[in-house]
């Protein structure tokens, strides 16, 4: 129902809660996480060159250029995920991950500029990328090759479900706002459902129909 009633902001911000929780689990202990996408959330500015200076500040890096696209809301990141070591030098882990609730996820690949942030920040010679998404997808389906060939690490739905299992998130008040919007989204859903005829389709994400090749690896999907 969120789809139809065009809902994104409110259900994506509750979906770069769950990316900021899980990114952190995967990272370990010690890790940090912040949400850097829009609707700003965890202090950021709203000003995008603002924050990325921020965002330096939060990390501990260095800042490159300060000749940033200022129309940009988030350079396609919307949760930044790191790691130091005890030193608290450079060289240590970086993920910036997109998240998406969109059906045809696949068509978000490639959309993070590492370039860019490469100069904006001191981030090492390659941070590591990745997409989130709240979709299981399944063993076997192209996607899933077609992503991590050009992402660094998909998060699904099994995944994320996954990391969060270690981590307890009774303590946010996201986590509240989270049941009584999934509460209300099943409520919506079961209206749908009991009419004879809808206004407007509610699309359910398939299982896509795909060619067989002699060449398909297992291995990487």
């Amino acid at each position: 129902p969120y789809r139809v009633e065009q809902r994104f902001n409110e259900i994506n911000r509750l979906f770069d809660f769950l990316i900021r929780e899980a990114l952190q689990a995967h990272l370990g202990p010690g890790s940090e996480a912040v949400r850097f996408g829009t609707p700003v959330q965890d202090g950021r500015p709203e000003d995008f060159i603002v924050a990325v200076t921020w965002l330096a500040t939060r990390m501990g890096v260095a800042e490159g250029v300060m000749d940033r696209p200022p129309d940009d809301n988030d350079a396609g990141v919307d949760v930044v995920g790191w790691k130091h070591f005890a030193d608290h030098r450079t060289g240590f882990p970086v993920i910036l991950v997109q998240g998406t609730t969109r059906l045809d996820y696949e068509e978000k690949v490639g959309r993070i500029p590492t370039n860019s942030w490469k100069r904006w920040l001191d981030l090492g010679p390659e941070p590591g990328t990745g997409l989130a998404i709240p979709f299981m997808v399944q063993v076997g389906d192209d996607r899933w090759m077609k992503v991590t060939t050009e992402t660094g690490i998909l998060f699904d739905r099994l995944r994320i479900c996954d990391l969060l299992r270690t981590r307890d998130l009774s303590h946010f008040g996201e986590w509240t706002e989270l049941a009584t919007v999934t509460a209300a989204e099943r409520t919506r859903l079961a209206i749908v459902e009991t009419k004879s005829t809808a206004s407007k389709k509610v699309r359910v994400a398939k299982p896509r129909r795909q060619k067989d090749s002699v060449h398909r690896t297992n291995q990487r999907r």
